[in-house]
């Protein structure tokens, strides 16, 4: 018994489907912006300073594209949970060392 033959349809636009991919003449993965020398991403305050100064308004101006703004974000977002949780831990051990517990 013969297989079926699947024909696949390859948009102008990219994609496998028809409509798939961005319209003709989309810049958006073409979009990206220079990064000021004063960045550093070490802590919450810096990353809080990124996304005010630079993340936002590129982003609302259109220099940024969507999905560059949103990996940006969640990067961001990443960052910041690490830097709560670093600090969490800290405490946890000053409270240990000051009650006595062995920590884990």
């Amino acid at each position: 018994m013969a297989k079926p033959v699947v024909h696949t349809f390859q948009s102008s636009h990219g994609g496998r489907r028809s409509g798939a991919g961005a319209p003709k003449g989309n810049v958006n993965g073409r979009k990206g912006i220079h990064l000021p020398a004063w960045l550093k991403l070490n802590t919450s305050d810096q990353i809080l300073r990124f996304m005010r100064k630079i993340l936002i308004p590129y982003t609302l101006s259109g220099q940024l594209g969507c999905r560059q703004s949103s990996a940006i974000t969640t990067c961001c977002k990443v960052l910041l949970d690490y830097d709560q949780l670093q600090e969490l831990e800290k405490r946890i051990e000053l409270l240990e060392k000051a009650k006595g517990v062995k920590a884990n």
